[in-house]
């Protein structure tokens, strides 16, 4: 099973693509049966998912054990330093709020992509690019927007003290946590963590450009 931000585009796929994807392999057998359980439900639009109790695998479901509830314990357990890695214009403020309220204590950093995106973004997250840019400048509460000089395209949770990292589709929108089927998989091989560790440790730092509301357009 591979699992992970990875569209199935240029941007994503090719060897010249300039997206950062975050993706995982498993050959987990609870982990992959459970995923053939969500495929199955999905063709047959019919409800084949059950439990099972070793799977690894989080998906949304409109349930308190199932996204994004599910990665609350998580949040809520966290001691050291929670990091999250996302395109600037796949995070909501609202969502972020609501984090805070699950962990209000723990550092928070939120890396984003320097650059706003030119296309498709809504109008109603204008709110969230200004908080995006004055936060990068001014922590928030217990965040830190930390902008750097990649094109990200992952979404990418992690809880340091814990060694797991949330390996996923879903991006902190209201959307990915309220409406749309997302997936992911929760990981915390040791090498595996070290290396995601290490590679965020190499990015380039970088800034946002103030953006004005009569700038919108």
């Amino acid at each position: 099973l591979v699992l992970g931000s990875s569209n199935f585009t240029d941007a994503s796929m090719s060897e010249s693509g300039h997206f950062l994807d975050c993706n995982i392999i498993t050959t987990h057998r609870e982990t992959i049966d459970n995923a053939i359980d969500l495929f199955k439900s999905i063709i047959h639009n019919k409800d084949y998912t059950k439990r099972i109790e070793k799977s690894k695998l989080m998906y949304s479901r409109n349930d308190d054990e199932y996204l994004p509830f599910s990665l609350k314990p998580y949040f809520e357990q966290e001691n050291e330093e929670i990091i999250l890695l996302f395109s600037c214009n796949q995070v909501d403020k609202r969502i972020i709020d609501r984090i805070i309220q699950w962990n209000s204590k723990t550092a928070i950093k939120l890396y984003v992509s320097d650059s706003w995106p030119t296309s498709q973004f809504p109008k109603d997250n204008l709110i969230t690019m200004k908080w995006l840019y004055e936060t990068s400048i001014n922590d928030y509460r217990n965040v830190s927007v930390i902008p750097i000089r990649k094109d990200i395209h992952s979404k990418l949770y992690m809880f340091k003290s814990q060694g797991i990292a949330f390996i996923s589709s879903q991006n902190l929108t209201v959307d990915s946590w309220q409406s749309l089927l997302e997936a992911g998989i929760i990981m915390n091989d040791s090498k595996d963590f070290k290396y995601l560790i290490d590679s965020i440790k190499t990015f380039k730092k970088s800034s946002l450009t103030k953006i004005e509301i009569e700038d919108l357009e």
